[in-house]
């Protein structure tokens, strides 16, 4: 059992497993084609930002996204959309040619291989038989680290503040203070004559088309210099 290897100390690994049997993959063809099957793979720096920025423009370009499972999952529809294909995380690993070295020592799999089973989208089952092997960046790969993380976006805020007092003749400061605020974000709109439900481009009250829906404070506390 190789082990997790301690090389590159910027590198991100990830391995599928406590204790691969062969060692890192980084994405080099060379490297790619010692043990694509059985080691782990591992991201430069420089792999990493490329990803990050392909992640934003899939986002850009498919969201927003009205859950988590949107975000992750293929659509379901007809096969000439690119997001019945794939989800946003492996279109981006798939834009970021990260599997590319891999991919060379596999064998791509088309109708011929796969049949007519009468999917929606039959292309979605298309593509490398390396898809999932250990040197090949897998959307799951991905999640295994960022999953944690990865939330819907709240209607909850915590709002910090402070505030000087100074001295007029020196500009010396006297006292300073901070306070912290939870505010949550409610259906209604600011002006209560428009029901919440009532459809953003059909709103005809002037504040509600500037400040949207109405925010209540949840609490507030005066906060201590350690807790900053």
């Amino acid at each position: 059992m190789a082990g997790i290897e301690n090389g590159d100390k910027n590198a991100s690994p990830f391995p599928r497993v406590r204790r691969p049997a062969e060692g890192v993959i980084d994405g080099s063809m060379d490297n790619a084609k010692q043990h694509p099957w059985q080691g782990y793979r591992s991201l430069n720096e420089g792999q990493v930002r490329t990803l990050a920025e392909k992640l934003v423009e899939e986002i850009r370009e498919r969201g927003p996204f009205l859950s988590l499972s949107e975000f992750v999952n293929r659509r379901v529809g007809s096969s000439g959309d690119e997001r019945t294909l794939r989800g946003a995380i492996q279109a981006a690993i798939r834009e970021s040619d990260l599997n590319d070295p891999v991919e060379d020592d596999g064998l791509e799999l088309g109708a011929a291989n796969i049949g007519n089973h009468k999917y929606l989208a039959a292309t979605a089952a298309f593509g490398n038989n390396t898809i999932m092997a250990p040197g090949s960046l897998s959307q799951g790969d991905v999640l295994s680290v960022i999953g944690s993380h990865v939330t819907v976006r709240g209607d909850t805020f915590a709002i910090r503040c402070y505030g000087d007092a100074t001295d007029k003749k020196d500009n010396k400061i006297l006292a300073r203070a901070w306070c912290e605020a939870v505010v949550q974000r409610v259906p209604e709109f600011i002006d209560s004559s428009e029901a919440p439900e009532k459809a953003i481009a059909s709103l005809q009250s002037i504040p509600n088309q500037t400040f949207g829906r109405r925010f209540q404070m949840v609490s507030f506390r005066w906060l201590a210099q350690d807790e900053i």
